[in-house]
């Protein structure tokens, strides 16, 4: 693992993390799709929130045993999510996917999300060129 390469992606999301605060509002947890443990879903939300979530449809169990949340179809987004910030951020035990969105390493593969406000308007770019010039194979 090159510690250098999570440096940098930590580095790209302090840099981004005030447009996403005031200008995206978290558009990913008001209308994006995640893949999280169950216990990342206790963590964001109450059993009550949870049923919740299960009669409109925004959570669906996968054959792996982790659970599929698609906030499209929600009116408020992220249980977790109030007036467009995440009143879990600083939680260590926060789902990965949360942690980790937009840049995702895996092995000599760095993707960032095209789903993110952020990337669209070119704000990771850099980011990409010097995760290339580290040897990855940036998406």
């Amino acid at each position: 693992m090159n510690k250098k390469i999570y440096g940098l992606a930590e580095i790209a999301k302090d840099e981004i993390a005030n447009f996403c605060m005031t200008e995206c509002k978290g558009f990913c947890c008001r209308e994006g799709y995640i893949i999280i443990r169950p216990t990342e879903l206790d963590l964001m939300a109450t059993k009550i929130v949870q049923q919740n979530l299960e009669a409109t449809f925004i959570t669906r169990e996968l054959l792996t045993g982790k659970i599929a949340l698609n906030f499209s179809n929600s009116t408020t987004g992220c249980p977790a999510l109030k007036n467009g910030l995440c009143t879990i951020h600083k939680n260590p035990d926060r789902a990965n996917v949360c942690k980790n969105f937009p840049i995702f390493i895996n092995g000599k593969e760095v993707k960032v999300s095209p789903r993110c406000l952020a990337v669209q308007k070119g704000m990771l770019d850099n980011f990409k060129i010097q995760a290339k010039k580290l040897g990855y194979n940036a998406i």
